[in-house]
């Protein structure tokens, strides 16, 4: 996989990378077992993060099913997945959108309820049929925009826990004294986490949640004041790409 993915870098005309599915295993079973810890997140076994395409779950996974059974994933556990991988600097995210009506109903509790008892496809949708809209949701929405401003900043990153396992802090910044160009997403499958005290590589300032309008304050290298919500994901950063669209 090595020889490949420096393969096929080198030789691409804007570079390029190789699909990591035994990253996707690891975030699946991350979520699953509500264990976000860092290097679940930062492991990649034979592929360098810059060479690497990740993902929650692929069209593969879907239909075809894993040990950890990822069809059974619910769509929180696929949007905290989501933040964990996409808010990082390196590799290529993709977000695989499930067909619309086939799948059943996902439960927060992860278990899947299909339509006919029959598995993941329930021959309910036609070629063209608009699929989830998932993709739409404020925090998938909101995790790209961050993705996007920071690595058009080119900025640093760090990955630490915050109070637990089960709440993750990717954090992006440029040291130059300026809050605007820095920011974290946090990842909080746990309860709410008051988050004062907590060591940051950001810039001293006011930071606010795109997703709720709430915030949080750096200063001398510590977060003073703010939260991170229990089941939600938090994306603090200042983003000048206009209102919260689907891109």
């Amino acid at each position: 996989e090595a020889d490949y993915a420096n393969l096929f870098n080198s030789n691409s005309p804007r570079g390029g990378g190789i699909t990591d599915s035994s990253y996707g295993h690891e975030v699946r079973n991350a979520v699953q077992f509500k264990n976000l810890g860092a290097s679940h997140f930062t492991s990649h076994s034979k592929v360098t993060e810059d060479k690497s395409v990740n993902w929650v779950e692929s069209h593969d996974n879907f239909s075809n099913g894993e040990a950890n059974i990822p069809q059974e994933l619910s769509d929180e556990w696929i949007k905290y997945g989501w933040a964990g991988v996409t808010a990082q600097k390196n590799g290529m995210s993709l977000f695989f959108d499930r067909p619309y009506k086939d799948g059943g109903t996902y439960g927060t509790g992860g278990k899947g309820t299909y339509g006919n008892g029959s598995g993941p496809f329930t021959e309910n949708s036609k070629l063209g049929d608009a699929g989830s809209d998932l993709w739409k949701d404020p925090e998938v929405v909101a995790v790209n925009h961050f993705r996007n401003t920071m690595n058009n900043n080119k900025a640093s990153e760090y990955l630490r826990n915050c109070g637990a396992n089960s709440c993750l802090m990717v954090e992006r910044y440029i040291k130059d004294g300026n809050f605007k160009n820095d920011g974290v997403t946090i990842t909080n499958m746990g309860d709410t986490q008051e988050l004062s005290g907590t060591a940051t590589n950001l810039d001293d300032g006011t930071y606010k949640d795109q997703v709720s309008g709430g915030t949080i304050t750096v200063s001398g290298g510590k977060i003073t004041s703010g939260s991170a919500p229990g089941g939600k994901i938090s994306v603090f950063f200042t983003d000048n790409s206009g209102s919260v669209s689907a891109t």
